[in-house]
């Protein structure tokens, strides 16, 4: 593996890391929990849009088409379904992440968003629909990535990742 290469899937490990580690710091029972894991979140968004960077110079030299392209051969070959699609998705995935970053950073950093705690917006319906439609595609995506679409053994850092993300939404908050 090139240098370029282990660029490119470096800063996508690391975004991946620093939200599994946003949401796992959520569980802490300090006052400042929702604070640490909003910057650790915000952190992991600033690696991903680092790493579309890295990804549209060292492999695509910067033009659109040949994202499209390469994103319909590899999901060719991994679903036999030949589409470019994914970029886009990619795209749409990057503003999510950055609109929770906001709505989670409004007024108490932490206190809305994926980055709340469920206790405190159990009664708000719409925010708790918020949290879990921002998590299911979170997770959908980070399956994609750092499950289904690599072939290397780091496929199991990424089941484990998963894991724990999961693991992080259900576990109760301490108090």
């Amino acid at each position: 593996m090139n240098a370029e290469t282990f660029l490119v899937r470096a800063t996508a490990w690391i975004a991946f890391g620093f939200y599994v580690l946003s949401q796992v710091a959520l569980r802490g029972p300090s006052v400042g929990s929702g604070r640490r894991a909003w910057w650790l979140s915000a952190a992991g968004w600033v690696v991903l849009v680092v790493h579309f960077g890295m990804a549209f110079h060292f492999r695509y030299g910067w033009s659109q088409e040949a994202a499209v392209v390469d994103t319909a051969r590899q999901t060719a070959a991994m679903t036999g379904f030949n589409s470019g699609v994914g970029v886009f998705v990619n795209y749409a995935f990057g503003m999510l992440w950055l609109v929770d970053l906001v709505v989670s950073g409004r007024g108490k950093v932490g206190g809305m968003g994926s980055m709340g705690s469920m206790g405190r917006m159990g009664s708000m319906g719409g925010m708790k629909n918020w949290v879990w439609f921002v998590r299911a595609v979170f997770l959908f995506m980070f399956v994609n990535a750092a499950v289904i679409f690599v072939a290397s053994a780091m496929k199991w850092v990424g089941v484990f990742g998963c894991l724990v993300l999961v693991g992080a939404w259900f576990i109760s908050r301490k108090s």
